[in-house]
């Protein structure tokens, strides 16, 4: 009864040093992945971004994210930021990537 006592807390131990590691493995966006954007000019003079991952489009967002409407960014450097903080969150595994209005702007963007 000792032993198997003994196994079961060895695994348990083992098992809560072990799962803090396991869900990296479920990342969409591996560590090695080349993320990049580029910025989209709209027919209505105003832009968006699309987002690479190793050279093919992962996310084509011509609007402002999670704002009703079809309204694109007003400034290309207002669609440049937002495109460099889904870079980021790419980069850190979060897929899908999405933005709040709050860090959109504690980011400086005029919505």
């Amino acid at each position: 009864m000792k032993t198997f006592l003994s196994s079961l807390i060895a695994f348990v131990v083992l098992l809560f040093l072990l799962l803090p590691a396991y869900p990296h493995t479920w990342r969409s966006t591996p560590p090695a992945s080349v993320v990049s954007w580029k910025l989209l000019h709209n027919t209505d003079h105003t832009y968006g971004y699309d987002i690479l991952v190793n050279d093919r489009i992962t996310v084509h967002q011509p609007f402002i994210p999670c704002l009703r409407g079809n309204n694109g960014f007003s400034s290309q450097k207002d669609a440049a930021r937002v495109a460099r903080l889904m870079c980021g969150k790419i980069k850190k595994g979060i897929m899908p990537p999405t933005l709040t209005i709050e860090e959109m702007q504690a980011a400086g963007i005029r919505l």
